[in-house]
């Protein structure tokens, strides 16, 4: 399993906590996702791939700040092997318009929950666009680690709704820990069992879980 995570953007940089769980869980890499990058994080993580047989990706999450800003032309560019985006606010403009390839936290909404209408930050129109665009929806197992009560209740039932939106129009599933802190990564197959709770089948579940391999690069 390639697991996306996001380690501490300060000066105490926690990448190696992060392998250090990685290596236990016995995962193949991990993508970390950074809200910003440079040069000093690219050489740091080059570094670190030196001292293990896990492989290293370099993930970039767009944020309302940077939404629209055009990255092709940046120094760190060839070094970026995903762009992600968080949340339902920009979900169609980063699904339709952007170089963003796997929307997360799309079932994060605040509004309240129609009768048989989850608010899931997703939908039929939003589903066939990103088939087309071949873009990623991402399911993230430290969302559900941290919600609590009726709130838990609500993010199954919207997650439940995607995954049902996103068998019809075959879009493609990736489900991972989004970690932001160690102890909230997983097992591949821990994180299998979940998805078949959630309601995909045994292959779906299994796909999303270890699919990260297909939309990153053999050898980054």
């Amino acid at each position: 399993m390639i697991d996306l995570v996001f380690p501490q953007q300060t000066l105490e940089a926690n990448e190696e906590a992060f392998i250090t769980v990685a290596e236990k869980l016995e995962h193949s890499g991990l993508l970390f996702l950074y809200e910003k990058v440079d040069k000093q994080v690219v050489e740091r993580i080059k570094k670190l791939q030196q001292k293990t047989q896990l492989k290293f990706f370099i993930g970039l999450k767009k944020t309302s700040a940077n939404l629209d800003h055009r990255i092709e032309n940046l120094p760190i560019f060839p070094d970026l092997n995903l762009i992600v985006a968080e949340g339902p606010d920009h979900a169609r403009h980063c699904i339709e318009k952007l170089d963003v390839q796997l929307v997360y936290n799309l079932e994060t909404s605040l509004r309240g929950d129609a009768p048989k209408q989850p608010q899931s930050g997703f939908n039929h129109i939003l589903a066939t666009i990103a088939h087309e665009k071949n873009k990623i929806w991402g399911l993230s197992f430290s969302l559900l680690l941290a919600s609590r009560g009726m709130k838990r209740t609500q993010l199954l039932g919207r997650i439940k709704q995607n995954i049902k939106l996103c068998r019809k129009y075959k879009v493609q599933m990736c489900f991972a820990s989004f970690a932001t802190h160690p102890y909230q990564m997983r097992a591949w197959r821990d994180l299998v069992s979940v998805g078949q709770i959630l309601g995909m089948t045994p292959g779906e579940a299994k796909k999303a879980v270890l699919g990260a391999a297909t939309f990153l690069p053999a050898n980054p």
